[in-house]
């Protein structure tokens, strides 16, 4: 059994922050990349084009599914951070009632 429980929420905080900048960075390369594949595409045809054009947008689907998991993910341990805090201070508030 644990006798102590120690987690550095202002860490904590600068993770996640790091985390969803990150994240954000690449979902704006992810648009540029398809920026230029849109641009790439407009110039292409044929039977090649459809199979690379159905890869990509299944790629670029399965992106936005990854980094909306990513997100959701990110928020929960946010959300464990505020309530362990809110806890903290609740403990720190009963011990100094006594």
């Amino acid at each position: 059994m644990a006798t102590k429980i120690n987690i550095n929420t202002k860490q904590l905080h600068a993770d996640i922050k790091a985390l969803k900048d990150d994240i954000d960075a690449s979902m704006r390369e992810r648009l540029v990349i398809q920026c230029g594949y849109e641009e790439l595409a407009s110039q292409w045809s044929g039977p090649a084009a459809k199979t690379y054009d159905e890869g990509f947008r299944n790629a670029m689907t399965n992106m936005k599914a990854l980094y909306s998991d990513l997100k959701d993910k990110i928020d929960g341990v946010y959300d464990m951070c505020k309530l362990f805090e809110k806890c903290e201070a609740s403990v720190l508030d009963r011990i100094q009632e006594l």
